[in-house]
């Protein structure tokens, strides 16, 4: 976690390292600009990235299990313990996605973003992860 402005905060696996280590993983990508909270409070910059991978037997069912987030965000710093504690129980991101939070909030972006494992959110689907910046 860093405190700059905006926050960055960061678990698991970064695209990158996905990228290189995991050719199965996907990626989901959300400018913080689509979340409603932000909107709201006028602090528009940032994304919130989650990155999953394959189940063994199962493949993306589920959208996979979480592998990694990297959020920057004005509220980063209290973002980023949904994803730690998806990662820390093993969660798919099928349980981010369907899990219930409040409008608007800041989180809500976790959900927004994990929902792209699923179909398009925001115009955009989970993509495979690259080795270099988005």
């Amino acid at each position: 976690m860093v405190f700059t402005d905006p926050e960055v905060a960061q678990v698991g696996l970064t695209e990158a390292q996905a990228a290189a280590t995991r050719p199965d993983a996907r990626v989901a990508y959300l400018p913080i600009s689509e979340a409603d909270r932000a909107v709201t409070a006028g602090r528009t910059e940032g994304f919130v990235k989650i990155i999953a991978g394959r189940r063994r037997v199962l493949g993306n069912a589920g959208g996979g299990r979480v592998l990694g987030a990297t959020l920057v965000a004005a509220r980063a710093g209290e973002m980023i313990h949904e994803p730690a504690l998806a990662m820390r129980t093993g969660m798919f991101t099928g349980r981010l996605a369907q899990t219930v939070h409040a409008y608007p909030t800041w989180s809500l972006a976790v959900q927004q973003a994990a929902a792209q494992f699923f179909g398009r959110y925001g115009g955009r689907t989970a993509r495979p992860a690259q080795p270099g910046p988005p």
